[in-house]
């Protein structure tokens, strides 16, 4: 980090601490580990949201994923007054609901991997955005049948054609 501040410092760049953060990513907890910038110590932290998608210490997906339905939840309830409409057919709502809802709570998911209480957490809350648009009691146990939930079906495709699109880029890269 000394190189880095030096060599900036030449070209009249400064190093913010207030701005540099310092997370270790690693399977393994690792306590110790700090830098200094100008003989200040950089904060360490456990979470960082970068992009949008939020990387924690252990690579895992749990935090992004909570982070994802509570932004698909929070831009459910914003456009709810759609789907308490009845001027619109139920077909309408679940293309809505897929486009707009979706959408937001399914972004970065090439990335993710599941595990099985997030996939628990995701069917549930796809469960609860139908139930809102039939306004289905939670005591009733019906709504599978109504609608024939299928939002995580198609996740693993998804991550496929991801996956394929960047080994075909590489061959093309290379070959």
């Amino acid at each position: 980090m000394n190189k880095i501040t030096y060599y900036s410092q030449q070209y009249g760049l400064n190093i913010s601490i207030k701005k540099t953060k310092l997370m270790i990513i690693s399977k393994k907890r690792i306590i110790e580990g700090q830098l200094y910038v100008n003989q200040s110590p950089v904060e360490r932290v456990t979470h960082y949201n970068y992009l949008g998608t939020i990387i924690n210490e252990e690579w895992t997906n749990n935090q992004e994923i909570r982070a994802r339905i509570a932004k698909a939840r929070s831009t459910f309830n914003r456009i709810g007054a759609f789907f308490n409409s009845h001027n619109f057919s139920l077909d309408t709502k679940v293309r809505m609901l897929r486009c707009y809802v979706f959408s937001v709570l399914l972004c970065g998911v090439e990335s993710w991997t599941l595990n099985e209480d997030m996939s628990k957490k995701l069917e549930a809350f796809e469960m609860w955005l139908y139930r809102r648009i039939l306004k289905i009691p939670y005591n009733s146990s019906d709504i599978l049948c109504e609608m024939n939930p299928d939002m995580l079906s198609f996740k693993p495709s998804c991550k496929e054609k991801y996956l394929e699109s960047e080994v075909q880029e590489k061959e093309e890269h290379l070959g």
